[in-house]
């Protein structure tokens, strides 16, 4: 997926994924609350550990947000 509409495509996914987490019912368990960190990579990203590290920094981005949440990494500056 390229481009913004690879971008509004993923932010989609993973607006389905916790649709779906949160109507799960098992037992008494009622809905799944998850929040989600998102990195886009580029033909310039070639170090997987910083990949990790942005898409970790997104993820705590989004848990500060609140339950429920999406948030992206944009690439690097430099």
């Amino acid at each position: 997926m390229r481009g913004r509409n690879g971008r509004e495509d993923i932010k989609a996914e993973a607006e389905r994924v916790l649709e779906n987490l949160a109507n799960v019912k098992v037992g008494e368990l009622n809905g799944i609350r998850s929040s989600v960190g998102i990195v886009l990579l580029g033909p310039e990203d070639r170090d997987i550990d910083l990949a990790y590290n942005r898409a970790d920094e997104a993820l705590y981005r989004s848990k500060e947000a609140g339950k429920h949440m999406i948030s992206f990494s944009e690439r690097s500056e430099g």
